[in-house]
């Protein structure tokens, strides 16, 4: 689980998208949360990256208009 920290425009209307920047095999990302209230989105892996391996996040928040 990684924990990001965005700036407070989030609303419950936002979305986040994320991806792994290269192949690590067997480590995915499983979903992402939004937590509006503290600015902050959570993303969650599969596993733990493995010992002596570095992963490097690509991610994107987006609002909804209804």
């Amino acid at each position: 689980m990684t924990l990001i920290e965005v700036d407070d425009s989030l609303t419950a209307g936002s979305f986040a998208l994320a991806t792994i920047r290269g192949h690590i095999p067997g480590l995915w990302i499983e979903g992402v949360s939004v937590s509006p209230s503290n600015g902050k989105i959570t993303i969650y892996f599969n596993k733990a990256v493995p010992a002596g391996k570095t992963v490097t996040v690509g991610w994107l928040v987006a609002a909804s208009s209804n």
